[in-house]
């Protein structure tokens, strides 16, 4: 009895959430919704202590090597020599290789 109580209730719910957005204007989301790309479209600010401690990680379980060789990739010989605009990429290496 309760689930099929709980399943009317659902039910219901979708219904009703259905018809709201049906009865809104399209031209009124429409700004919401460029807002909200724009949001996720911002880049992420990646720090250097951030690709610090994923490299660290790497380096403390026995990947020294690799991950040296993720921060010469990206033109440095030390991860404090790196161009900040690299730090996304190296990160995105360092987790690669630390998932993988």
């Amino acid at each position: 009895m309760a689930a099929s109580a709980i399943t009317g209730v659902a039910d219901a719910l979708q219904n009703h959430f259905i018809a709201i957005a049906a009865s809104e204007s399209p031209a009124a989301d429409a700004p919401a919704e460029t807002e909200a790309a724009a949001e996720t479209s911002k880049p992420v600010e990646v720090t250097l202590a951030e690709v610090r401690a994923v490299l660290s990680e790497i380096s403390r379980s026995g990947k020294t090597d690799q991950a040296k060789a993720i921060v010469q990739k990206h033109g440095a010989e030390k991860i404090t020599e790196l161009d900040p605009g690299k730090y996304a990429a190296v990160l995105a290496d360092a987790r690669a290789l630390a998932n993988g």
